[in-house]
């Protein structure tokens, strides 16, 4: 059973080294072994399991909190003069850079929402929008 593999420079030594095998002598596993590969094994599957219980839990405890409005996401960012800085922007009357500190927008929050906002028809409807909802973002 291959349980690594180390990179090399040499096909020589490739071959040397391809088999990695783990050795526990406080547990006494031996991963060359039939066992030890059971063992690992077990081991792997035990933490699998466990990990699916700690999402499976996770969500349970946020649609709990959605229910119960404590799980509401980030607030927006408020923009009522969207339109115009955009429009300024776009005619070269001020810089991006300058456009984002007018909004407080970081840049890709910026490029993300006039990108979405040019291609689309929501462009009067985009200020004070900060999170736009996914299947915007998937276009």
């Amino acid at each position: 059973m291959k349980i690594g593999y180390v990179r090399v420079s040499s096909e020589e030594q490739n071959t040397i080294r391809q088999e990695v095998s783990f050795v526990s002598k406080k547990e006494a596993i031996d991963t060359s072994t039939p066992t030890g590969k059971f063992m690992l094994t077990i081991f792997g599957a035990v933490a699998e399991l466990e990990r699916e219980y700690i999402l499976q839990r996770q969500r349970e405890g946020i649609a709990i909190a959605k229910q119960q409005g404590k799980y509401t996401g980030r607030k927006r960012i408020e923009s009522p003069d969207f339109d115009k800085v955009i429009s300024k922007w776009r005619n070269g009357e001020i810089t991006a850079v300058k456009a984002m500190d007018l909004l407080h927008m970081s840049r890709n929050t910026f490029y993300t929402i006039t990108r979405i906002a040019a291609s689309s028809s929501i462009s009067r409807n985009i200020a004070g929008i900060s999170v736009l909802p996914a299947k915007m973002l998937a276009r």
